[in-house]
């Protein structure tokens, strides 16, 4: 198939869908068995140390982002021997760079973890934080060769490791959880990370015809170029990694445990939905890249389709959730939770917004103007640190996810109005899509409010 063709792209899109699909349902399926097997503080706490633990992403220095857009532009040259020194530059950085961060990391979060659990739930968290760190190294590896197969248009084989990878973490959590409790959960992540990485390598092997990481492919000058884009992308990343962390630690101080895994499973699920819509656009990056070699104009007509695509789809997509959430919460939890809906709600309503800006943001990145994300991400960062630090410790665990969810939403249409402006884009939603937003959420709002009253 040709770079750039309509058969790749939508094999491409497919599988990207069709991995969001099976991955959310089997995490579906997880939070249920953690839930019933281990109780939602146990939950919460699972959550938090995923989140403090993802602050080693820092260590990241947006390399593997910068793999699609490099790999993406040697491919399309057919130079083969530049792309497996892309890979081993950064494979061998990464490494070095995510275990000397870990190291770092460890004696801070367990001060984190001090700080937001209670003291009977922090033995627990700590003897599942080296395992979440570890796992955290090895798929910082596998990303390199995942971003590979995104760089060359080949994300089916991408989406279809993931799918097993999750699978991998289903099965674990299902044998394990029994035996080891929350700490099982961990040696299944470890299970899944390992299996990634090895996959991963063996098919970007494959596809170069090379060992890869056998014949040292060190080069100063591409460390120099994939850093100095990924030292941009970088900033983005601390920005967006201290957003999850930020709120989580804030939602268990001021809202418990218990609505911190009420709120993680109503996260979990509706990031899975973003994600249907937001891989599929991910998918465009080196599609876009090979665009720019034929004007802008070019560039802005996909971007044009793609937003006018997005924003049927996310409508539609978040109005199911929405008006499934009363029975996603009676199968999930066991009865109609008012903490659960209320987060499901919420987020909902962010996210619709926030996904709206996805064709933006990956247009960004593939022209490799990253200023205008971070100022985007600084703006979220510093609205929700301010806003929910104040109207969490006044009103509690749901002020904290109205105020963050709000700076998403402002963030979200600051980068979808500047990039609109900086690239002389019309306005793209008409009357008609605001009379389809208007009927789904009058739907959506019928639908809670009728199952809450009945229930």
């Amino acid at each position: 198939m040709e770079l750039n063709s309509k058969k790749r792209i939508s094999i491409n899109v497919f599988f990207s869908i069709i991995q969001v699909v099976i991955v959310g349902l089997s995490y579906l399926v997880v939070y249920k068995i953690l839930l019933f097997k281990l109780g939602i503080e146990q939950l919460g706490v699972w959550s938090l140390v995923l989140a403090t633990t993802s602050v080693a992403n820092l260590a990241n220095f947006g390399i593997t982002s910068g793999i699609v857009k490099f790999v993406a532009e040697s491919y399309s040259e057919k130079q083969n021997l530049k792309i497996q020194k892309i890979i081993f530059t950064s494979l061998i950085s990464l490494f070095f760079f995510f275990v000397f961060i870990s190291i770092l990391i460890y004696p801070i979060a367990t001060h984190v973890l001090a700080y937001a659990i209670d003291p009977e739930h922090y033995s627990l968290a700590i003897s599942i934080l080296p395992l979440s760190l570890i796992s955290l190294i090895l798929s910082s590896m596998s990303g390199v060769f995942t971003s590979v197969l995104e760089g060359i248009q080949k994300n089916y084989y991408k989406n279809i490791l993931l799918i097993l990878s999750t699978l991998f973490f289903l099965i674990g959590v299902f044998l394990l959880t029994d035996r080891f409790g929350l700490i099982g959960v961990a040696y299944s992540q470890l299970i899944q990370a390992f299996f990634l990485l090895i996959s991963s390598y063996i098919l970007v092997a494959l596809e170069f015809k090379s060992f890869l990481i056998i014949r040292s492919y060190w080069e100063s000058k591409i460390f120099k170029e994939i850093t100095g884009f990924g030292m941009k992308f970088q900033l983005i990343s601390i920005l967006v990694m201290l957003f999850e962390p930020i709120t989580k630690a804030l939602l268990s101080k001021f809202g418990g445990l218990a609505f911190l895994g009420y709120y993680e499973m109503a996260n979990k699920l509706i990031y899975q939905v973003r994600a249907v819509i937001v891989n599929a656009n991910q998918v465009m990056i080196p599609v876009m890249v090979h665009t720019l070699s034929s004007g802008k104009l070019e560039l802005n007509n996909i971007y044009v389709k793609n937003f006018n695509l997005t924003y049927v789809l996310s409508l539609i997509l978040i109005s199911i959730l929405l008006i499934a959430a009363p029975l996603i919460s009676i199968f999930w939890i066991g009865n109609i939770n008012e903490d659960f809906i209320f987060c499901m709600i919420v987020l909902s309503t962010s996210i619709f917004i926030n996904i709206l800006s996805s064709p933006a943001y990956f247009a960004c990145i593939a022209m490799g103007d990253l200023y205008l994300l971070i100022k985007s991400h600084l703006l979220m960062t510093i609205i929700n640190i301010v806003l929910s630090c104040v109207f969490g410790y006044f009103f509690g665990g749901k002020a904290i996810v109205v105020f963050s969810s709000l700076s998403l939403i402002i963030s979200s249409y600051y980068l979808i109005t500047i990039f609109h402006k900086k690239n002389q884009i019309v306005r793209l939603i008409n009357n008609k899509n605001i009379l389809y937003l208007v009927i789904a959420i009058i739907i959506s709002s019928i639908s809670i409010i009728s199952m809450v009253f009945f229930n």
